[in-house]
Formats: structure tokens, C-alpha cells, sequence
């Protein structure tokens, strides 16, 4: 994919897999071997503020501000998640999730240019 669409659909599956892990997180436990890999999964849902932040190019000043801090916060919370992570803290890492999914969710509200009225 040319650059653009190959960070979005980056972000897309990340944010999919972020809301899928986290949703199931919130209804049941994992195994051991599960967490084993709830770090590497945090590696690749926090190259996301990567994709924001090229994505976020094309978007006026204002919004393109605007991006670049959700990045940085979602990054932020995703990097504070690793070490509970590793920990197997179940609550910090759903916390984590809570707090991070809605800034996915607002980026890609914040480069939309449908009107909310449709």
C-alpha cells in the first residue's frame, strides 16, 4: 500500500486488536502464557502514535496539534501499561486499555471530514 493508506490500515488493525484484547481483558482472565505476550502486544499497539503522527500531516494546524497530543497521551498510557503487563496486573492493563481506546477512537474522529450531521 502507498504511504497514508499503509499507516491507516496499520492503525486500523491495531486499534481492532487493542479493542479485542482489552474488551476480552475486562470480561475474563488470561493464562500465564497469554500475558507472556501482553507486552509484545503493547509494542505493536503503541506504534500506532507512529501512524497517528504521519497521518496527521495532511490535517490543518489546529488539528494537526491536536493529533499530535492524542499520540503523545496514547503512547504514554500504552508505555505506563508495560510494566503491569509484565506483572500480570490485570487491573492496571484494563485501566490502561480504558483510558487509551477513546483517543483511538478521537483521532480518527478529529481526520474525518464527514459531517456529523450524516
Amino acid at each position: 500500500l502507498p504511504d497514508g493508506a499503509a499507516q491507516f490500515q496499520h492503525f486500523r488493525d491495531v486499534q481492532g486488536e487493542w479493542t479485542r484484547f482489552g474488551e476480552r481483558l475486562s470480561r475474563e482472565n488470561i493464562d500465564d502464557k497469554e500475558w507472556s505476550g501482553v507486552p509484545l502486544l503493547l509494542r505493536r499497539v503503541y506504534d500506532a502514535g507512529d501512524d497517528m503522527i504521519f497521518m496527521s500531516k495532511g490535517l490543518d494546524a489546529a488539528k494537526r496539534e491536536t493529533a499530535k497530543k492524542l499520540a503523545s497521551d496514547f503512547r504514554s498510557g500504552i508505555k505506563n501499561a508495560d510494566r503491569p503487563a509484565q506483572a500480570k496486573d490485570r487491573d492496571a492493563v484494563i485501566s490502561a486499555y480504558r483510558a487509551t481506546a477513546p483517543l483511538l477512537s478521537g483521532f480518527l474522529d478529529l481526520t474525518s471530514d464527514v459531517p456529523a450531521e450524516l
